[in-house]
């Protein structure tokens, strides 16, 4: 059951340090891009598309610290 959790928890950090860059250069892209933002389901003030990319990121950052200590705690022995 390690092994499996540990390729599954490696797999997820590949991905994840795919998607951060991808999210970044595309938020590169749409810097004066204009939508709406939500709040509690309703429309709130308007924002930049890459202002909420990189939101996502921040979001996959922390993951990715998460994923890694779970890694971390999964290669230790517990004998």
């Amino acid at each position: 059951m390690k092994i499996y959790a540990l390729d599954e928890v490696e797999w997820i950090i590949e991905v994840l340090e795919k998607v951060i860059p991808a999210f970044t250069d595309e938020a590169q892209e749409h810097l004066e891009m204009i939508m709406p933002s939500y709040t509690h389901l309703q429309r709130a003030k308007p924002i930049t598309d890459d202002h909420s990319l990189m939101a996502d990121v921040e979001m996959f950052y922390r993951d990715y610290g998460r994923i890694t200590d779970t890694a971390k705690r999964i290669k230790e022995m517990s004998l």
